[in-house]
């Protein structure tokens, strides 16, 4: 027998996008459009804008708790989860299980959107400590270096327990 465990909850309206939160992290815009406080602790909404940066992305790393899942909206996306590795186009779906290895960078020159949903929820919170708010017209930027993404992937492993750097690529 299958037994419920989390509460129903209605969210906010997402018709007003100019009130939502967003953060530059590592370059990119972060919008979150279902916050786990508004989704009662289930999951957490958000997009992510970001471009092409050869040879910089955020490294291999793994939530232990919580699974993804990444809709490219835009652009291409490449991804290794596990040992599966490939690109995803516009309309596909990845699925990053919780406890799994994965990283993701933008596969080629232009702007890549993706639509994530991590569930249980939580991830709003590493956005919010590690992220900088941004207003409705950030954009994200190739301005990231490969000394941003290690010190990042340093605090994480000091004071981030969703999110585990596997610091060996």
């Amino acid at each position: 027998m299958l037994t419920n465990t989390h509460s129903p909850f209605v969210a906010r309206s997402l018709h007003d996008l100019d009130g939502l939160e967003r953060y530059m992290f590592l370059g990119d815009v972060v919008t979150l459009l279902l916050s786990s406080e508004d989704a009662d602790g289930q999951l957490t909404l958000h997009e992510a804008a970001s471009v092409y940066r050869e040879g910089v992305s955020m490294r291999t790393h793994i939530h232990p708790e919580q699974t993804q899942y990444c809709r490219v909206m835009e652009g291409c996306l490449g991804y290794l989860v596990g040992d599966c590795k490939g690109v995803a186009q516009p309309g596909e779906i990845i699925v990053m299980p919780a406890g799994v290895p994965h990283r993701t960078w933008v596969a080629q020159p232009g702007l890549c959107r993706l639509l994530v949903l991590t569930s249980p929820g939580g991830l709003d919170d590493t956005f919010r400590r590690f992220g900088t708010p941004a207003d409705a017209h950030a954009r994200p930027t190739m301005d990231v270096t490969e000394a941003q993404v290690d010190e990042l992937c340093e605090r994480l492993l000091e004071t981030d327990t969703s999110i585990v750097p596997q610091m060996c690529e």
